[in-house]
């Protein structure tokens, strides 16, 4: 073959390689677009949360019971592990099992590297949850009067049994399973597809199978009219003064 002829194929097959190269570049970048990555700035302000919220947890809320009362005077048990606290997180985690993720965030030794770089959920959702973790207690200890009891969340993936939504602060806490246990937290606007939606009058600790510290409670008196005594302990009684 000529010089003149095989000049053109080489400067083509230059043309072709380097388009090539620029696809594929273009590719992985563009796939590394829809990867959840993040970056050490962000997992140690993520970590820092996990701490601050496992001992909020800790305090109000872990291997605890809780009865809800509604408006309506029915009641619904809520309960909180000590496993589940790494799902309210959302992180995706390493080196560590789901229960002992509580463990480290508590005594503080939990390290960056206990944080997948890559995350199921990207850094803005994490951020949400990990705001959400250090105000737990508002769910159950603060102003009640501002939370809602839901029944039958409805969201994109996955059916609630119940959760409780704080509007104020657009923050739900989300239970599942027969004896509802706490599971996720999310924004407040994206919990809005609910079967029902009914104030809470009341919330007590259960102890012995007895509703026993009162946590919060709207009007005494509806509780003492409305339920049948036995199902409180001796000291519950005395709070609601009742002989």
């Amino acid at each position: 073959m000529s010089n003149h002829c095989r000049q053109p194929t080489e400067k083509l097959t230059r043309y072709v390689l380097k388009g090539v190269v620029i696809l594929l570049i273009f590719l992985e970048v563009h796939m590394g677009t829809n990867r959840n990555i993040l970056r050490p700035g962000q997992k140690e302000r993520l970590r820092k949360g996990a701490i601050q919220g496992s001992c909020y947890y800790n305090h109000f809320l872990k291997d605890k019971t809780f009865i809800v009362v509604t408006e309506d005077y029915m009641y619904c048990s809520i309960t909180f592990k000590k496993q589940d606290f790494c799902h309210f997180t959302g992180l995706s985690i390493a080196r560590v099992s789901e229960s002992n993720f509580f463990d480290i965030c508590l005594n503080g030794t939990i390290t960056n590297s206990n944080i997948r770089d890559e995350q199921h959920y990207d850094y803005n959702t994490l951020r949400v949850k990990n705001n959400i973790l250090k105000k737990l207690n508002m769910f159950l200890y603060a102003d009640v009067s501002t939370n809602l009891f839901i029944s039958g969340l409805v969201t994109n993936t996955f059916t609630f049994s119940c959760a409780i939504r704080n509007d104020t602060e657009n923050m739900t806490i989300c239970f599942v399973g027969e004896n509802n246990r706490a599971r996720s937290l999310r924004k407040a606007r994206n919990s809005r597809n609910t079967q029902s939606e009914k104030q809470i009058i009341g919330i007590f600790e259960l102890h012995n199978n007895k509703w026993d510290k009162c946590i919060y409670i709207r009007n005494r008196q509806d509780i003492v009219d409305n339920f049948n005594h036995d199902i409180f302990s001796d000291e519950l009684k005395r709070y609601l003064h009742i002989d």
